[in-house]
C-alpha cells in the first residue's frame, strides 16, 4: 500500500478532516452565558466588549442566531431568566425555518429541543435561544442537510457533547451545512448541535477576532463567573 492510499484509508476511517475555524469550549461550572440584544450603538462585538470589560472577565463573544432585515431577533431569546424575544412558531423559508429548535440552559444542564417539543415545556430556563436548523439530534445529522449542497458560507453554531460540555464553532472558510454538522459530530464529538448564522458570523476572544464592527440583532457572551479564574 502506498503512502497516498494509506493516508486516504486513514482519513476515511477517522471520518475527521481539517477546517480553518475557531473552537471555544464552555465550562458551565466556571462560565456564564448571556445574550445582549441590539440597542443602537452597542450592537457590535467591539462595543459590547467595551461595555463589559469595565466589570466582567470575558472568555469570548459571538453573534446570536439569525435575525431579520430590521435587526430584530427571529425567535426566542432568554438571558438571566428574562424574556428578550418571544417564541416564533411560524413557518417560512430559509435556514431558520429548516428544522428550527431551541437551545436552553436549565439548572446548568444544556439541551437542544426541536420546536415542537419545546412548546410543551412549562418551566422557564435561565438561558435560551431559538435558531435553525438543528444540525445534529441524538447523534444523527439532520437528514434535510445535503452532503452535495453547493451553498457554502462561513458558519457559526453551538454543539453539546455526550457529557454535556458546550462547544462553539465559528468557521473561517466556506462550508455547506452538512459538512458543518459533520465536523461537529466527528471532530468535536457533539451529539446535538444547532446553527447560529452564516457569512456574517463573527467572534471576539482574547487572542483573535472576526467581523468586529458588524452589527447583530443579538450577541452571545461567555463570561467568567464571579470568584472563578
Amino acid at each position: 500500500m502506498t503512502f497516498k492510499y494509506l493516508f486516504l484509508f486513514l482519513a476515511v476511517c477517522s471520518n475527521t478532516y481539517a477546517l480553518d475555524a475557531e473552537v471555544f469550549a464552555v465550562d458551565l461550572q466556571s462560565h456564564k452565558m448571556m445574550i445582549y440584544v441590539q440597542q443602537n450603538e452597542i450592537s457590535t462585538l467591539k462595543n459590547i466588549h467595551k461595555q463589559l470589560t469595565k466589570s466582567k472577565d470575558i472568555l469570548f463573544l459571538t453573534n446570536g442566531p439569525i435575525f431579520d432585515k430590521g435587526f430584530v431577533p427571529m425567535g426566542l431569546l432568554i438571558s438571566d431568566g428574562a424574556l428578550l424575544s418571544p417564541l416564533n412558531t411560524k413557518s417560512g423559508d430559509g435556514n431558520f425555518y429548516l428544522s428550527n429548535g431551541i437551545f436552553e440552559l436549565k439548572e446548568n444542564v444544556p439541551t437542544i429541543f426541536p420546536l415542537i417539543h419545546y412548546k410543551t415545556q412549562t418551566n422557564s430556563p435561565e438561558f435560551a435561544f431559538q435558531a435553525g436548523p438543528i444540525l445534529i439530534s441524538n447523534n444523527k445529522i439532520n437528514p434535510k442537510l445535503k452532503s452535495d449542497s453547493k451553498s457554502k458560507y462561513t458558519r457559526s453554531g453551538l454543539g453539546i457533547t455526550k457529557d454535556k460540555q458546550l462547544t462553539f464553532l465559528i468557521t473561517k472558510e466556506k462550508i455547506n451545512l452538512y459538512d458543518f454538522a459533520h465536523y461537529f459530530k466527528h471532530n468535536l464529538n457533539c451529539i446535538d448541535a444547532i446553527y447560529l448564522d452564516g457569512g456574517i458570523s463573527g467572534y471576539l476572544s482574547k487572542n483573535s477576532s472576526l467581523n468586529l464592527h458588524r452589527k447583530y440583532a443579538s450577541i452571545i457572551t461567555v463570561l467568567t463567573k464571579d470568584g472563578q479564574n
